[in-house]
């Protein structure tokens, strides 16, 4: 299939299979006008232009989460420009939307990044890629035992000053405050955030059942990056791991790059929460999409060596992984479901930031953010809005 640079206002996809909350659909039809999906269905309407993708699977936009960077761009020191640049990357990936996540920093340089993401997108920044969501801080909210790269002479408490200044400089765009549940005021901090519209993430802690609990109880709903930076399962003390599989309003983030996860846990972590409770991240750095060397994660000189980044204390800093990968290790490897495997790439995410209505999914009124596939979760074509922002060039027109 040969793709136009530019899609007509309105106009249908055929598909060997639609990815839609209903299941897949097979030889269906998406029905596109203005940026906006309309309907979805087995036959073609009358005044859409028809374009047949073949055997190829058609899926909504991916949506990452928590990515703290990607080729050579780090969030922490992101401007505009290059905010667009990794944005545009990313939709090479099948990504239509992330959070630029920040790391554990100098308030005034974590206050910065914030600032420089509430600017793209109050300025409704067109990236002619990925759309920026928002953002997500990881750190300094954490304790230093499970702190991974993340500078312990850093961390402070989540006050109640400190959360206000956070919410006031990001002006509503901050959608995730991760913390770790034993610091001093977590469960005060979870309150004021959740009332705020904020999700609250629990990880980088060494907090035991009933510290995670109480937080879980105060309104928390994300567990950042399962069983990796937390207290891990005892049968006598469930910790952070016990914790978040045990509950059911708790969405565990999963990072399937093959190093962070043996197959087998996760395979075990869906098994325990299902795809409605279980969210696909890259939790990528700047080294994304690059070669092999020396990079900086936030403050720390981080080292990539076979596509595995490590501090130079070896503690794992972040990933080099893609969402489409990701996709693809949790159905060929983890042996997931996958149907389950995209869903955790795009409507949980989408739920997880309450833009499920707008995004996520293949359903009439979503935007049409749009991915298609080969069989091996390559990306051909990928649509923001129901243009191409990404078009693999041997299927260029």
């Amino acid at each position: 299939m040969n793709y136009p640079k530019e899609l007509p206002e309105r106009f249908s996809l055929k598909a060997r299979q639609v990815f839609t909350p209903e299941g897949v659909l097979d030889n269906a039809f998406v029905h596109i006008d203005q940026g906006e999906i309309t309907s979805v269905n087995e036959s073609l309407i009358e005044g859409y232009s028809l374009f047949d993708i073949g055997e190829r699977k058609l899926m909504p936009g991916l949506i990452d989460l928590h990515i703290h960077g990607y080729a050579g761009v780090d969030i922490m020191d992101a401007t505009p420009e290059s905010i667009c640049e990794m944005a545009q990357e990313l939709a090479k990936n099948g990504v239509t939307g992330f959070l630029g996540t920040t790391v554990t920093a100098r308030w005034d340089h974590i206050l910065s990044a914030l600032r420089n993401i509430r600017q793209c997108i109050y300025n409704d920044m067109d990236t002619r890629g990925a759309e920026l969501l928002g953002s997500y801080l990881e750190g300094p909210f954490f304790t230093p035992k499970h702190k991974g790269a993340h500078p312990e002479r850093l961390f402070v408490a989540p006050t109640e000053d400190r959360l206000t200044e956070l919410l006031t400089v990001s002006g509503g765009t901050l959608k995730v405050v991760a913390l770790a549940p034993e610091v001093n005021k977590a469960v005060d901090a979870t309150q004021q955030l959740v009332d705020n519209g904020v999700q609250v993430a629990m990880g980088h802690s060494d907090a035991n059942y009933d510290q995670a609990v109480a937080c879980i109880d105060a309104g928390a709903r994300i567990a950042v990056h399962l069983f990796n930076g937390m207290s891990g399962l005892h049968h006598r003390e469930p910790g952070c791991v016990g914790a978040f599989l045990s509950h059911d309003k708790v969405t565990s983030e999963l990072i399937a790059d093959g190093v962070h996860l043996h197959p087998a846990i996760l395979n075990l972590s869906w098994k325990c929460k299902g795809s409605d409770q279980a969210v696909l991240i890259t939790d990528c750095m700047c080294a994304g999409g690059l070669s092999d060397g020396e990079y900086q994660l936030g403050e720390l000189p981080v080292i990539v060596k076979e596509g595995v980044a490590r501090t130079e204390s070896g503690s794992l800093a972040g990933s080099t992984l893609t969402l489409n990968s990701a996709v693809r290790n949790m159905v060929r490897v983890a042996k997931i479901p996958e149907i389950d495997a995209i869903r955790m790439a795009t409507e949980i995410p989408a739920k997880l930031i309450g833009s499920d209505q707008t995004i996520g999914v293949i359903a009439p009124g979503r935007k049409a953010n749009l991915v298609v596939m080969d069989d091996d979760y390559n990306v051909e074509l990928t649509l923001v809005k129901g243009q191409p922002v990404y078009i693999k060039k041997s299927e260029l027109n």
